[in-house]
């Protein structure tokens, strides 16, 4: 009776230090889990701001011969699917639940290891067996992520042109068509995200066998110890409990780290824009320029936008400051060429372009440009109010 007594007892305050465990462990990990929820969403937003911003400025200071080969549309897409990726890698995956998981985890297992060395290694197994299969399967969803990834380049390339061009797309009556081309674009995305979610369904699927092997080796386990009398049933609920504790968080860091593999595609094309090179770019020693006090100088000036088309060949020409001069000729002769040249839209590829005896190359962008008024042939405006669209080149004046 005795005995029967005392194994009451241990199982009693076994219990209690359970329950208050689990109550301490609930506690700790709300408040930790609103901090660092309120940190990691301060950081996702400044990271991703930071990116998102320097992206566009490289966007839009790539030279004119690059946005002329590439779809602004698409890019455009590109930079804003790439940032709100890395809000989600930063936020919804890694702070939010990384790292509140993986404490989790590092708990539980310290835990059993002081308290049940013997059946530490049962919990201890499934770990290096989740992250191979985990490692395998996030792969292949990762390609198929890159592929999808690109059709939606593609789905909204083909939604901002057509919406960009809407006035054409009246005037031809091809309103049904466009929709129709879109919508056949989406069901292809929806069928390879199908195609996704059965290798979502298939790690599920593994984990679950995991976890299922494991809690039957634990019970044969724990029921042969009983039987040694070496563990009371007291023992046996608080191993059951902390190998589900280990479950519950092991199985959502290996969901994550398949999430960020996806993520990490659409990010990644934030980082192409930005290596791709401005050619234009001022150099070291660039300078400003003032107003002009003699003359713009062409010499010897040479300039082709492909090997079949040469706007200008060996152009040698002065336009004093005062003067009123008008460049005329034939359509595609080069008078479009020749602003563009002298705005440095381009540089030319042989010759000088000199204002006041300074070679353009030297100067810097922004200060040539606001030194010259451009009205180009083509009309464009932004969607903004009237006021924003004729002082756009003057800010001093909004």
């Amino acid at each position: 009776l005795e005995k029967l007594a005392n194994q009451t007892n241990v199982e009693i305050r076994l219990y209690a230090i359970l329950l208050i465990s689990l109550f301490a462990v609930g506690i700790t990990m709300t408040i930790f889990r609103f901090w660092v929820n309120r940190l990691s969403f301060y950081i996702a937003t400044q990271v991703e701001d930071y990116w998102r911003y320097r992206v566009l400025n490289h966007f839009f200071n790539l030279p004119t011969i690059w946005h002329d080969k590439h779809d602004s549309g698409e890019f455009a897409g590109k930079i804003d699917r790439g940032a709100s990726s890395i809000w989600t890698i930063i936020h919804e995956l890694f702070g939010n639940n990384f790292l509140v998981y993986l404490i989790t985890l590092i708990i539980v297992l310290i835990i059993v290891f002081i308290s049940f060395p013997g059946a530490a290694l049962i919990l201890i197994i499934p770990i290096p067996i989740y992250i191979i299969v985990t490692f395998i399967v996030s792969q292949k969803i990762a390609k198929r992520q890159n592929f999808v990834n690109k059709i939606h380049h593609f789905a909204a390339r083909l939604l901002y042109d057509a919406a960009g061009n809407v006035r054409s797309v009246k005037a031809f009556g091809t309103e049904l068509r466009e929709s129709k081309s879109y919508k056949k674009v989406w069901a292809r995305i929806h069928n390879l995200e199908y195609k996704e979610e059965e290798l979502w369904l298939v790690q599920s699927l593994m984990q679950t066998g995991i976890e299922t092997a494991m809690r039957i080796i634990l019970l044969t386990f724990s029921i042969w110890k009983f039987y040694k009398n070496e563990y009371t049933i007291g023992l046996i609920v608080l191993l059951i409990s902390y190998q589900q504790l280990t479950f519950a968080p092991l199985r959502e860091l290996n969901s994550i780290f398949t999430r960020i593999r996806r993520v990490v595609g659409r990010s990644k094309h934030l980082f192409e824009i930005l290596s791709e090179e401005d050619s234009l770019k001022d150099s070291k020693n660039a300078i400003d320029i003032n107003a002009l006090r003699d003359k713009v100088e062409l010499e010897n000036v040479s300039f082709s936008y492909s090997k079949n088309y040469q706007a200008l060949k060996d152009i040698t020409i002065g336009f004093k400051k005062g003067e009123v001069v008008a460049v005329v000729g034939r359509s595609g002769a080069g008078k479009s060429t020749f602003s563009n040249l002298l705005l440095r839209f381009y540089d030319p590829d042989k010759g000088e372009i000199l204002w006041d005896g300074i070679d353009l190359r030297n100067v810097k962008r922004d200060s040539l440009r606001k030194r010259i008024a451009y009205i180009p042939q083509d009309i464009n405006l932004f969607n903004r109010s009237i006021k924003d669209n004729i002082t756009y080149g003057r800010l001093k004046f909004k």
